[in-house]
């Protein structure tokens, strides 16, 4: 790098002297040259077009948790990215967001090179879903020929062993390879290239980490702490420590230093060469970050080390190498004692001893096979939640790989990444009209307490029970009973105001009762009490059959309250006798029917047993009245004032008018102002729903959520839970009073932080809802000839 320009400064060696012998540390992590032929040059492709990837599994936990390690490779600069993580089959999730951010940066990212006998190329997942969301091809190389596989990805095996030279180097365990690694791809993305001639950090970044701050690994640190106030200029100490190769190792004895006076040990820079990372021995687990560079001295000699300090194998050569006389025959030997290094890469994550792997049956295509499985989010590895027991595969596989206690590792040749990968491996591998043999293979959990198999096997057991029970007419496509919304009420009541109709309320008596079950879906019960003796006194000419155990059953041949379907066979019986007599059902709102024959007319809305009848003509409301008296019992109630649901309605010659008053009285007004408690006339009248000075909309934006216990005393002080009064006021507004609009908008965005003022709010709606209880919605009446406008929105009747 001197010879090609990029280290440039005064007082440095025109050329640098050589070596004393081979490097024994590279010799013990076997950096060796490896045979190979001529490389093919690829640099000429575009920056940013083509990537090598690799994912390397260790054989040790680092001291941060980490397993495994994705390189990738830029081809044409050779950068190198290294990302550690926990997942034990392709990151996909890393690559996703990588390869995003580079082609938010301008790079194309086009193609993407691996292994042919790695983790990405053998996850059909994984190479879908670059493809889908990235739009990269994925390439193989030529396994370890790197002739076939080009230049750029001899970094990979590099990085691997580099690891293996720089834990050697600095006497660290094992458990320090990823800061190892992350040190090792910094000073070879900021040091020449031996290819390309070039430094591949400037080729693609346009700048390099300074070579005076690329410290060795493991090197012994002092934290300068507590500095003296000082001008800028002044040095801070008799020698100035931002730059540690000014030290000359034969003058040491000039700096006085105490007795193990270094902080802790060089592990690299934190994202940029101005963070330093450093780690205290017996301390904690943690690291500890450096934010400014002249904060820290970095002593690569070792010059601090007292008789109790061990010399690392990089301090001991360092040394060594300053003493050598250069014009002289070189020492062949390094004077070091290096341990064997048994760090070293391993071809699965899974333990093999523990691996087992199962023949089992799939059934043909469009068949479920029962498995149930899902996707352990911190190894990225899809396991088995539960097999059904009808289906054939729950012998097949043994008992203790159920109940999310077992990974699912690999499916014949496929590596599933997540819960959708094993779904459609085995969708992919069903064959059309015969059942299939494959292998599947499992791995026991590390930790299966993870995820508790009784929760798990609860709620998918839950969801598949619902969905497997679920009928045509009953769960879906209009699975419910219709009742009439607000809109078709104000529609009938305004109508019946303009054409000058009369309204009039029936309501059935044990509908849900009216109805017949099937023969295959009744119910048989215990005969209650008193019921045998009962029904001999009513109907004597009966006989019965007597029972040795004198125990007699009933068979329930009419609908129950509280059955799933009954509600559905009610309005389908209620339909089909509106439709007989003439009526014609609303596409848009099925609860709404009308009558339009000659000049006869009629409005109905259907709340389950409920009904609001809008009419012209008093023969006809009677008809449908003995129509209904055929098949139910029924009530009516005409004249002035009718009650339907919580409405009032009262209709005179003047129009037609409703309100929520009685019900206002008994939900609100009742429950927080109880008149034992506070009388009405002494509640302080509030004449608007919503405060609108100043002061109080800076409450709402500077006071901050109830905490737990604030929150308890808010609900005792203001009579209920937030939700539960903004929901009571909520159903009041959308009804009759739209007053209060505004205020229940802006007091319904603090439903999940509700604090004092908003708590406030409501109450000051509550007051205003007790103090102008009665203000209803007033139809006139008014001549309307619009009648054939909405006749249109009914279709001719469907049988």
């Amino acid at each position: 790098m001197v010879d090609k320009g990029y280290i440039t400064g005064p007082g440095l060696p025109c050329k640098l002297a050589p070596l004393p012998g081979r490097c024994p540390i590279c010799d013990a992590a076997r950096m060796t040259k490896v045979p190979r032929v001529k490389l093919k040059d690829r640099s000429i492709v575009p920056i940013g077009v083509r990537y090598h990837v690799d994912y390397a599994f260790w054989n040790t936990e680092s001291i941060r948790g980490f397993t495994a390690t994705l390189i990738i490779v830029e081809a044409t600069t050779r950068y190198i990215w290294l990302f550690h993580s926990r997942s034990k089959t392709a990151p996909i999730d890393i690559c996703l967001y990588f390869f995003n951010q580079q082609k938010a940066l301008g790079y194309p990212c086009v193609r993407l090179r691996c292994d042919e006998d790695g983790a990405f190329v053998n996850s059909t997942e994984f190479c879908k879903i670059m493809f889908k969301d990235l739009g990269m091809s994925m390439e193989t190389t030529g396994g370890y020929e790197s002739s076939i596989n080009g230049t750029a990805e001899t970094p990979i095996r590099t990085m691997k062993r580099t690891v293996r030279s720089t834990l050697l180097g600095s006497g660290k365990s094992n458990v320090f390879f990823c800061f190892a690694a992350d040190h090792g791809s910094a000073i070879y993305n900021n040091v020449l290239h031996r290819s390309t001639g070039k430094i591949p950090s400037l080729e693609l970044n346009g700048y390099t980490i300074p070579m005076h701050k690329m410290y060795p690994f493991g090197a012994k640190v002092r934290v300068l702490t507590n500095l003296p106030s000082k001008r800028a200029l002044t040095a801070r100490t008799a020698i100035d420590q931002r730059h540690p190769t000014d030290y000359d190792i034969d003058t040491a004895s000039a700096v006085h230093v105490p007795k193990s006076s270094f902080t802790g040990i060089f592990l690299g820079w934190s994202s940029f060469h101005n963070v330093m990372q450093i780690y205290v021995e017996g301390t904690s687990q943690k690291t500890h970050r450096v934010r400014r560079v002249h904060h820290a001295y970095v002593d690569p000699y070792a010059l601090s080390a007292s008789s109790e300090d061990t010399l690392n194998p990089n301090e001991l050569m360092l040394r060594q190498f300053h003493h050598q006389t250069f014009d002289k025959d070189p020492v062949k030997e390094w004077q070091l004692d290096l341990p064997e290094c048994d760090f070293d890469t391993v071809e699965s994550p899974f333990d093999p001893a523990v691996c087992e792997t199962f023949q089992i049956t799939l059934p043909p295509r469009g068949s479920s096979a029962g498995f149930k499985v899902d996707t352990d989010e911190d190894y990225l590895v899809p396991f088995l939640v539960e097999i059904s027991k009808e289906s054939d595969i729950y012998d097949q596989i043994p008992l203790r790989h159920h109940y999310c206690k077992s990974w699912i590792i690999q499916i014949e040749d496929e590596f599933p990444i997540t819960a959708q990968g094993v779904v459609d491996a085995f969708n992919s591998l069903q064959l059309e009209d015969e059942p299939r043999q494959i292998l599947i293979s499992f791995c026991p959990m590390d930790e299966p307490v993870r995820f508790h198999h009784q929760t798990f096997r609860h709620y998918f057991d839950a969801c598949t029970n619902t969905l497997n029970k679920q009928q045509q007419g009953i769960d879906f496509d209009f699975s419910y009973s219709p009742t009439a919304g607000m809109a078709p009420i104000r529609i009938t009541l305004a109508t019946a105001a303009s054409f000058d109709w009369i309204l009039a309320v029936i309501d059935i008596v044990n509908c849900f009762q009216s109805t017949l079950i099937p023969p295959e879906e009744r119910l048989v019960i215990s005969m209650p009490p008193f019921y045998r003796k009962w029904f001999q006194e009513k109907y004597p000419e009966v006989m019965w059959e007597h029972s040795p155990s004198n125990k007699y059953v009933l068979e329930v041949i009419n609908g129950i309250q509280g059955d799933k379907g009954i509600g559905r066979r009610w309005y389908l019986l209620l339909k089909a006798l509106l439709l007989d007599f003439g009526f014609v059902c609303c596409v848009s709102e099925p609860s709404l029917f009308i009558y339009d024959h000659r000049d006869e007319k009629m409005i109905l809305n259907t709340s389950t047993d409920d009904f609001l009848c809008a009419f012209n003509s008093q023969p006809l409301f009677n008809r449908l009245c003995d129509k209904m008296r055929t098949m139910f019992d029924i009530t009516t109630k005409e004249g002035t004032r009718l009650s339907y649901l919580n409405l009032d309605i009262i209709q005179t010659e003047h129009g037609v008018s409703y309100d929520q008053t009685d019900h206002i009285r008994r939900k609100i007004i009742n429950k927080y102002f109880p008149p034992e408690k506070i009388a009405e006339s002494k509640l302080k009248p509030v004449h608007t729903p919503f405060r609108t000075d100043s002061d109080y909309e800076k409450e709402l934006a500077e006071q901050l959520p109830a905490s737990k216990d604030e929150l308890k005393l808010l609900e005792q002080r203001y009579g209920d839970s937030y939700g539960t009064i903004l929901g009571e006021i909520m159903h009041v507004e959308v009804v009759s009073r739209f007053e209060l609009s505004y205020a229940m908008r802006r007091l319904g965005q603090f439903t999940h932080g509700p604090t004092e003022a908003a708590f406030a709010g409501l109450y000051r709606v509550l007051r205003f809802l007790a103090t102008h209880p009665h203000r209803p919605v007033m139809y006139p009446r008014r001549k309307f000839d619009g009648f054939d406008e909405i006749r249109a929105d009914f279709d001719p009747p469907k049988f």
